[in-house]
């Protein structure tokens, strides 16, 4: 693999993942090269027929609000769709989060919860190194800070009740976490609820981050992944940030990366306990350096538009529009969301397509910002116009980036499953590029399609062995994919100490 991925993230602080071979980590900070203060408007609509030469346009589309905290921009990837094709178009979506001078220089407050799973299966080494993160973890609470810890087994039981830490109280909070012991069921359900109960009297202008830390699959109370992402949705909407560890083999990694995109978190799948300080350094810098929480993207489409992903992101349809929530934005950080829409082909004409909204809060006050409406995109007949309105440069981008990392993501799935046929269609559906590829002279893209299938082969071997190392072979695909496809919401390389299976 290559070690330059840069999109990529979710935060979670909400469930520890110890594997034998996968390290992921933190979120990236960009530092912006220029002040966010002045609105920028740039639209150039373009007619295919008006000038077949002509270079594709670019979509700079961005609005700014107050101090200039958070910028919003968009670039579609081509101008016009082809007759009878799928109507596939792209958008690039950057939010930037200004360097804000006094997030910078003052922690934010936080409230700092840790749901611990101490199930039975938790015994031995495991134990002995989720004690160890809390300790590192408890460490590092500042004096402004509150920390809580609530545990789960068959039942959930509040360990330590959210306090300040002062007058000792760190001392206690040690004592407490050496008096662990593991038995019982692993009942996630219960602990996410009790989790969500202690923050109910989180303090205006504090941030509030929660780890949910888990070895496996749930085995009472409500097991559904849906039942456990709503209850991650709870977290989302009285905004506090979940993020997940799986801790060893035999966890549900989908569950667990579920619950902390749903959560606005980050997902860390862990082999190595001395990267934990790293892991939470970067989760407690992202709580002091907050610029931008509670986000919420909405897509403000013409009708016949489909919003079909948002770089993997649960799509929320609110009457008309569509809304995704991508988590926090940190002082410095730039991210990139892709969008694909689909617009239809049944007829020759220039098409609508609509606008972006971002609304967070700033500080506990509520901003808006938007993009001026997208140039249209025509639907034309001639292939040779509709190859020039491809912006080449964006297409590749998204191919080597987020078209890439979804192909290996369900790659990753199909192995799980010891889907051999799945393998190959996923390869196949990536290969599909080949020809356009070769049209507009990509090789950049024709090596990602070889790369990807010089894997297929490796691929159907892990699907093809025991059990046990077609699970682990799954998670360490799926979580590679999915941390480089986040890898601009981390503080810190998110791939950083990866080790190769056995």
């Amino acid at each position: 693999m290559e070690a330059t991925y840069t999109r990529v993230s979710f935060l979670i602080l909400a469930g520890l993942s110890l594997c034998t071979a996968g390290v992921y980590a933190a979120y990236r900070h960009a530092p912006l090269a220029s002040s966010l203060g002045s609105p920028t408007v740039v639209a150039t609509p373009h007619d295919p027929d008006a000038d077949p030469d002509a270079d594709p346009p670019l979509l700079a589309a961005a609005s700014t609000l107050g101090a200039g905290e958070v910028k919003l921009s968009a670039r579609l990837d081509r101008s016009a769709v082809l007759s009878g094709s799928d109507g596939i178009a792209r958008v690039e979506l950057s939010l930037e989060a200004g360097a804000d001078g006094e997030a910078l220089q003052a922690h934010q407050p936080t409230d700092l919860l840790v749901v611990l799973d101490v199930s039975g299966s938790m015994s031995g080494q495991k134990m002995d190194y989720a004690k160890q993160a809390l300790h590192e973890l408890i460490d590092r609470v500042g004096a402004s800070d509150r920390f809580g810890l609530v545990t789960y087994e068959s039942s959930a039981g509040v360990r330590i009740p959210l306090a300040a830490n002062s007058g000792g109280a760190a001392a206690r909070w040690h004592r407490q976490v050496d008096m662990l012991e593991a038995s019982g069921g692993t009942n996630i359900a219960a602990g996410l609820e009790l989790g969500l109960s202690q923050l109910e009297r989180r303090e205006s202008g504090r941030s509030a981050r929660v780890l949910l830390l888990s070895d496996g699959q749930a085995t009472a109370g409500d097991t559904s992944t849906e039942g456990l992402r709503s209850r991650a949705g709870r977290y989302m909407r009285k905004e506090h940030v979940l993020s997940t560890m799986g801790i060893g083999d035999d966890f549900n990694e989908d569950v667990m990366t579920g619950i902390a995109e749903t959560g606005t978190g980050n997902f860390y799948y862990l082999s190595r306990v001395a990267l934990l300080g790293r892991f939470f350094d970067a989760e407690l810098k992202a709580a002091g350096e907050t610029v931008a929480s509670a986000l919420e993207l909405a897509f403000e489409g013409a009708p016949d538009i489909k919003l079909l992903d948002v770089s993997g992101y649960e799509l929320e349809r609110a009457g008309g529009n569509t809304v995704v929530r991508p988590g926090n934005l940190y002082a410095g950080q730039k991210r990139t969301l892709w969008v694909t829409l689909q617009l239809p082909t049944d007829k020759l004409r220039d098409l609508d397509v609509g606008r972006f909204v971002l609304r967070y809060k700033h500080r506990d006050q509520a901003r808006e910002i938007h993009t001026e409406q997208l140039p249209q995109i025509a639907c034309v007949a001639d292939r040779e116009r509709w190859k020039r309105s491809i912006d080449k440069a964006l297409w590749e981008q998204n191919l080597m980036t987020e078209q890439f990392q979804d192909a290996q993501l369900q790659v990753g799935r199909a192995v799980g499953s010891g889907d051999a046929a799945g393998i190959d269609a996923a390869v196949k559906r990536f290969a599909d590029n080949r020809a356009l590829a070769r049209e507009l002279g990509s090789s950049k893209v024709l090596s990602k399609i070889e790369a990807l299938e010089h894997e297929e082969s490796a691929a159907k071997g892990a699907a093809a062995a025991p059990a046990a190392t077609r699970s682990y072979e799954a998670k360490r695909m799926k979580s590679r994919a999915q941390l480089e496809r986040r890898a601009d919401a981390y503080n810190a390389d998110p791939l950083a100490g990866m080790e190769v299976a056995p």
